[in-house]
């Protein structure tokens, strides 16, 4: 029997709508341990909130992809948290 993990990560994301200029808010925990599972599990919750407005933060260096595309994180102060999406 494996030694179940005790180093979930938790984070809170956002994704792009599809059919909307708004952004839907999300946690994800990965290394999650499931009973009926063998194997380590990526849980996402979905928060039922949406973000119509993000306010991308501009002191961090943005993050580049394999493609060169270049993601910044978000910052809402106006809801008094933070969200950096990766």
């Amino acid at each position: 029997m494996k030694k179940a993990l005790t180093n979930t990560r938790v984070s809170v994301k956002l994704r792009k709508s599809e059919y909307r200029e708004e952004w839907y808010l999300y946690v994800e925990a990965y290394l999650v341990v499931q009973a009926d599972k063998p194997t380590l599990q990526r849980v996402h919750e979905y928060l039922n909130r949406t973000i119509t407005t993000p306010i991308w933060d501009k002191s961090r260096n943005p993050r580049t992809d394999k493609d060169g595309k270049k993601t910044r994180g978000c910052q809402n102060t106006q809801n008094h948290f933070k969200i950096f999406s990766c």
